[in-house]
């Protein structure tokens, strides 16, 4: 595994093909491929596309921001981190399924307020910590077309941003509650069990 841990900005143009961690800042303007786990706790920028079919995690305080155009990973994106992480263009994190460390409260979104943006991945809410999607400004808007299932709470705005949350896929099942703090939830899909409060 290669371990990167400086203090200052390490831009790379990576293909990872084995065990990564990451402890300082990692900028990758041209994309990254990863086939092998990458874990750590430093701040992560991605700036082109993601490919490969590894396991993508955040831990501890990480920073992760995703500005590529759309990726073809389709790795499980782990989320176990207590500051947000945000896509900021179509399946900006891949494809592959997005799922928490329910020891963490999870802060997940976009900072996009001009262009909507849309993930194809499927959500696995796991329950404990809550699971805030963040849609930042009025005007932004976060659409998520995959299926969404878990038992665990969803809260929309818990960090105060009032943009659209939409709920796109009949599919999905999960079972925990919906609490709207902030903004707005269009539920084009009964995502959520019966019982499940807006909070």
């Amino acid at each position: 595994a290669l371990s990167l841990a400086s203090s200052r900005g390490i831009p790379i143009t990576p293909t990872v093909v084995g065990g990564t961690t990451f402890g300082g800042v990692i900028g990758a303007k041209a994309g990254a491929t990863i086939n092998g786990p990458l874990s750590g706790s430093g701040p992560l920028m991605i700036t082109g596309d993601q490919s490969g079919a590894g396991i993508l995690a955040f831990r501890g305080s990480s920073d992760g921001s995703f500005l590529g155009a759309t990726g073809t990973f389709t790795g499980t994106v782990t989320l176990a981190r207590a500051a947000n992480i945000s896509a900021e263009a179509k399946n900006a994190l891949g494809v592959g399924t997005i799922t928490n460390d329910p020891t963490y409260p999870i802060e997940f979104g976009t900072a996009n307020i001009t262009t909507q943006i849309q993930l194809d991945n499927n959500f696995t809410i796991n329950p404990g910590r809550p699971f805030d999607f963040y849609v930042a400004g009025a005007t932004g808007d976060l659409k998520l077309n995959g299926v969404i299932s878990g038992s665990g709470n969803i809260v929309k705005g818990l960090a105060g941003n009032g943009g659209t949350l939409e709920l796109n896929n009949a599919a999905s099942n999960c079972t925990g509650a919906l609490n709207m703090l902030t903004g707005s939830v269009i539920p084009n899909a009964m995502i959520v069990s019966p019982d499940a409060s807006p909070g």
